[in-house]
């Protein structure tokens, strides 16, 4: 028997317990989104979007710009740093993302925001920014303590999905869709699932002793290819590469195709709403690096939604991640 395969040797090495947060994922997204929307947020109209934050923070934000950019009125900007850029100002919403409330980069940002005056809202569980908050009458979405930043995904991510879900034209957003796509998704990918029936134990088994490279697309997996990256950094102490279509092709695959990378397995994160021009870029690119790495394992998400397909290859790569580790 693999350890991935006995709940309690799982447990014993897991002592964070992430594995377990991964599977709490679909009970936490309903009430993170009903706060996040009865918060009340600045008026605006707004222009912008500024989301601010680090790690698990920072991702959110990534995956809302890709979620929204195809139909909303406003831009997302994801800003990964401690200073406020010039561009930010009245119409500009800013939203600051720091699980902690002690993030050096979000708090520097977050002072001035709150000197120049910016429209802002701050998401956190507490700490020196939700002080800061206070003292300046920033409306703060308040999350629970105790989790890995990492792990907060739900909270944080769903969170601001009820904020901007208050903004003039917002895509219409499914969370009862969510849940049932994430329970789905649990179902397969659990630690009671066998590896021979559990597609993220055996990409797990796939990747172990390799470098994994995970290759998304710009606008549709680009975001989840950094929530993959993160994850098997942090969890299984992996180092990981990422690629992102249609980039990759100008310049990555000369190095890729020019020697052999035996120790490279690719994860190829697909969906069916890209355009037939990446569809044909990515069977051709695929075609070419076959040869030259140790392994390819295309990976779809389906479904009619933007967020299902997000919350899909979320779910996996959380679970791998964990089982790698």
């Amino acid at each position: 028997m693999l350890p991935i395969d006995d709940i309690r040797a799982i447990l014993a090495i897991d002592q964070q317990g992430m594995l377990r947060c991964v599977d709490q994922l679909p009970d936490v997204v309903t009430a993170a989104f009903e706060r996040g929307a009865a918060c009340s947020i600045p008026s605006g109209p707004f222009q912008d979007v500024f989301v601010c934050g680090m790690g698990g923070s920072a991702i959110s934000g990534e995956l809302l710009r890709d979620l929204v950019q195809a139909e909303a009125p406003f831009s997302v900007r994801v800003h990964r740093g401690d200073n406020l850029p010039a561009w930010v100002g009245a119409q500009t919403l800013g939203i600051f993302l720091s699980y902690s409330g002690n993030t050096a980069e979000t708090l520097g940002a977050f002072r001035e925001a709150i000197r120049r005056g910016v429209p802002s809202v701050l998401v956190t569980s507490g700490g020196e920014a939700e002080q800061l908050a206070v003292a300046a009458h920033i409306p703060v979405v308040k999350l629970a303590a105790g989790w890995q930043p990492r792990a907060a995904l739900g909270d944080l991510y769903f969170s601001l999905l009820g904020l901007v879900s208050q903004l003039p034209g917002c895509p219409p957003l499914d969370v009862g869709q969510a849940v049932h796509t994430l329970t789905t998704a649990r179902s397969l990918y659990g630690m009671a699932v066998p590896t021979e029936f559990n597609p993220a134990k055996k990409l797990a088994v796939a990747l172990l002793g390799k470098t994994p490279l995970i290759l998304g697309t710009q606008g549709s997996t680009e975001a989840v290819v950094v929530r993959w990256k993160c994850q098997l950094n942090e969890n299984a102490k992996t180092t990981t590469l990422a690629g992102i279509l249609p980039e990759f092709t100008h310049n990555d695959i000369v190095n890729f195709t020019a020697t052999q990378h035996p120790h490279v397995v690719i994860v190829c994160l697909q969906s069916p709403a890209d355009s037939p021009l990446i569809h044909r870029q990515t069977n051709h690119t695929l075609d070419l690096l076959r040869p030259c790495v140790g392994g390819i394992f295309p990976v779809s998400a389906e479904g009619d939604s933007v967020l299902s397909r997000q919350l899909q290859h979320i779910m996996l790569g959380d679970s791998v991640s964990g089982y790698l580790g």
